[in-house]
């Protein structure tokens, strides 16, 4: 028997498309499972990663992202700057207590950072007060042009194109949930390290109601995290949770 509580399509009614593009959970490949009450939004049963399926477009992610660093205001945050100096002071101390084994001085002359995503260079300024050799990656073409205006060495990229050359440490900042390939920036990044290179990445620290933020692609936490970079070559991650979640990874050593 006909289902008579579905209406008929129309002669020559067009199929409505469906924006954005099919995916998997970006870390396991698996297909996921729908969250009813979060629109679009799947969780991978092996991770626990979030992401949205259908994907939205890069430019419409990018988009978003521009519009974070539009206006005035956007350039007087002294709360956004103190932010981030205090975020690269924290990479910092990661990087030398994993590197070394122990809490030593921050500088670090002679040595390279790449800072992906680097947005409008706050993090960048601090990490030149210690000594490091800094270089930015930042599709925001507003963020790009406030950096140079501080002398910054910063370039456009896409954050999966790394600037040749090997860095002592690759930050990967509150950006990697907006990244459409992760794996393939992981695995950029493990290409581009120093033998005793160390990757630190973070995002926002793991809450009750976990959802994908807006502007971004997916919701990492530490399982998933650890299970991205461990799988493009690392090893085992220091961790350290606050209001962020942040995790240093080194190569792994070759036996």
């Amino acid at each position: 028997m006909a289902d008579e509580t579905k209406e008929p399509k129309a002669a020559g009614e067009k199929r409505q498309p469906v924006t954005g593009r099919q995916i998997r959970c970006p870390v396991c490949d698996s297909p996921g499972d729908e969250i009813p009450a979060e629109k679009r939004t799947c969780q991978c049963e092996e991770c626990g990663a979030l992401f949205l399926n259908p994907r939205p477009s890069v430019g419409e992610i990018r988009k978003q992202r521009e519009k974070r660093f539009e206006g005035k205001d956007a350039l007087v945050l002294s709360a956004a700057i103190r932010h981030d100096s205090n975020a690269a002071v924290e990479v910092m101390r990661g990087y030398n207590q994993l590197a070394s084994g122990k809490n030593a001085p921050l500088n670090a002359f002679g040595k390279r950072i790449l800072d992906i995503g680097c947005g409008f260079g706050y993090r960048m300024r601090e990490f030149e007060k210690y000594g490091w050799t800094v270089i930015g990656t930042e599709p925001s073409a507003n963020a790009r042009n406030y950096a140079a205006s501080m002398m910054l060495n910063l370039i456009k990229a896409d954050f999966e194109e790394i600037p040749s050359g090997l860095y002592n440490l690759v930050l990967i900042e509150d950006i990697i949930e907006e990244v459409p390939e992760p794996n393939k920036l992981a695995a950029a990044a493990q290409a581009a390290l120093s033998p005793n290179g160390v990757v630190c990445v973070s995002v926002p620290a793991p809450a009750e109601d976990e959802v994908v933020a807006e502007g971004k692609l997916y919701r990492f936490g530490e399982d998933s995290l650890r299970r991205l970079f461990m799988q493009n070559g690392f090893d085992m991650p220091r961790v350290k949770t606050d209001s962020k979640l942040r995790m240093w990874f080194r190569l792994k050593r070759k036996l």
